[in-house]
């Protein structure tokens, strides 16, 4: 799906909603911001676009990729190592994956208590 967008102008209706007519189907566009939004299939785009030059498409940022949680070679080391790691805060930004791989894997209590309290120093 693809996300275009256009200013509201005075003569567009007071709903939350706008019904875009395209010779084959129909799209729903919704307020937002100041301006009407809507996704539509690539079709449905070019037919926008080419009815109206103030339809825009709206660039969706990419997800940074998540970590495979199976994918913590640490958590097959001891727990030494991984206190290392954690303080050397290798893993701060997906201590919530670690915990879990850590519970659905060895489910150690004192690697399990080294991944919370980095989380709370980590968080405040």
């Amino acid at each position: 799906m693809i996300t275009l967008a256009r200013p509201i102008r005075s003569g567009d209706t007071l709903r939350d909603t706008l019904t875009v007519h395209l010779p084959e189907s129909s799209v729903v566009a919704h307020r937002e911001d100041g301006r009407w939004v809507v996704q539509a299939t690539a079709i449905q785009s070019h037919r926008l676009q080419s009815r109206s030059k103030h339809w825009v498409v709206i660039p969706t940022p990419v997800p940074e990729p998540v970590p495979d949680p199976v994918g913590f070679p640490i958590l097959d080391d001891t727990v030494s190592a991984l206190e290392d790691e954690l303080d050397a805060g290798v893993h701060d930004e997906h201590l919530s994956l670690l915990l879990a791989a850590e519970v659905d894997g060895k489910d150690r209590s004192t690697a399990i208590r080294a991944i919370q309290d980095r989380a709370e120093l980590v968080s405040g």
